[in-house]
């Protein structure tokens, strides 16, 4: 379901050189390798679109906030203590901090009087005008919702992240991303009641 990708503006030349075998790629890019940058990319911008997507729905600025994601990533890459199998949760965690900063921003927008959501018209990659009808009115639900829930909400039943993901994206334990989890769902039922369409949605996609 995720959009077409543009790569950070740190893409390697054109003739690209594989990384050393015994370099991991957290050194590789320590050191500015020339195709490491390109590296992280491939590997992540899939889960770190789909965190993005949680956070805003399918959005004009999700390109844009994905990029942003991957240079503050570049930038930060000498102090992140992890390793490759975390990088990706951290990578996750960087792209929804500045997705919850862009939902903050445009709610104060909104309060004095600015311009409201980005949502693109149409879904990229869904093809079902019923989806297509009901995402739209969820998004539109999760308008109302505190932002934190409505970031967990939208990564966990509308992108289909795992809870672990979730937590992970952020920053809290599995058990905290649960209970947000579960009253993102209540508030939204109740929202949703007498709405025929995003009641069918919701039995379908949020219930499973």
């Amino acid at each position: 379901m995720a959009s077409r990708s543009v790569r950070p503006a740190v893409a390697p030349p054109l003739e690209v050189v594989p990384l050393h075998p015994d370099m991991s790629l957290i050194d590789a890019l320590r050191r500015h390798e020339p195709t490491a940058a390109a590296e992280l990319f491939d590997r992540h911008v899939a889960s770190v679109e789909r965190a993005v997507f949680g956070v805003l729905g399918r959005d004009s600025e999700v390109e844009d906030l994905v990029q942003d994601a991957f240079v503050a990533a570049l930038r930060g890459i000498d102090g992140f203590r992890g390793d490759e199998r975390t990088l990706g949760a951290w990578m996750r965690g960087i792209a929804v901090r500045l997705a919850l900063k862009k939902l903050r921003w445009r709610r104060a927008r909104r309060w004095l009087g600015g311009s409201g959501s980005e949502l693109l018209s149409e879904l990229p990659g869904i093809t079902d005008t019923r989806t297509q009808a009901a995402l739209r009115r969820a998004h539109a639900l999760l308008e109302r919702l505190p932002v934190v829930e409505r970031a967990a909400f939208g990564m966990r039943f509308v992108e289909g992240m795992r809870v672990d993901e979730v937590a992970d994206a952020l920053g809290v334990s599995p058990s905290t991303a649960k209970r947000r989890l579960e009253r993102a769902r209540e508030r939204f039922r109740r929202l949703a009641a007498g709405d025929a369409l995003l009641c069918d949605w919701l039995e379908q996609e949020v219930e499973r």
